[in-house]
């Protein structure tokens, strides 16, 4: 079945490792676009749009910041713009490459988790691309590493997240920790 390309907007949401803004639009303005595939051609924005919008920059924080330029914020600041662009968006399935780049740790831990715990209640599919494998592992239930040469292996969190098949993954010695907090893994 394919899709036509308002069709694919729809559905699919992509957050890029990094994404430069070209024109000083305002936050809210970019925001807004994740709306864009919703519209029909020549039409605005409604007030039920702005509205989801406004709701999106409360979720990442930034509803302080709706009227500044994207040009003035911080990369963390940019980037939980561009998180906010893909919840007004309301796709079902998220493609994030790297959406912890620029989060300070709160966001990283607190927002991505709520945005991910949001995307799974609505029985929407997450997709995360990530080098933290302490991040990956307290968001992930699903778990597809790459090894190099073209070699993957893919399964359950609880099958590949062993010393051994980390080791492998990094080519380097990787440890395991147990804690109250759970499982975290550091190079040995």
């Amino acid at each position: 079945m394919s899709l036509n390309r308002r069709s694919r907007a729809q559905r699919l949401g992509i957050l890029f490792q990094e994404n430069e803004t070209l024109f000083p639009a305002s936050v809210l303005d970019t925001v807004l676009t994740g709306r864009h595939p919703w519209l029909n051609p020549l039409q605005g924005e409604s007030a039920e749009d702005i509205q989801k919008a406004r709701e999106a920059l409360e979720l990442v924080d930034l509803d302080q910041m709706s009227d500044r330029s994207m040009t003035s914020l911080s990369g963390g600041e940019r980037r939980r713009a561009d998180l906010a662009a893909l919840v007004t968006q309301e796709p079902l399935v998220l493609l994030l490459d790297e959406p912890s780049n620029h989060l300070d740790m709160h966001y990283q831990v607190v927002m991505l988790g709520n945005l991910i715990a949001d995307w799974r209640s609505r029985n929407g599919v997450v997709i995360l691309v990530m080098h933290d494998i302490n991040l990956a592992l307290r968001f992930s239930d699903h778990l597809l590493l790459l090894f190099g040469e073209g070699r993957a292996e893919s399964g359950p969190v609880e099958t590949l997240a062993t010393e051994a098949i980390l080791s492998r993954v990094y080519n380097h010695t990787m440890r395991m920790a147990n804690t109250a907090d759970g499982t975290w893994f550091y190079p040995g």
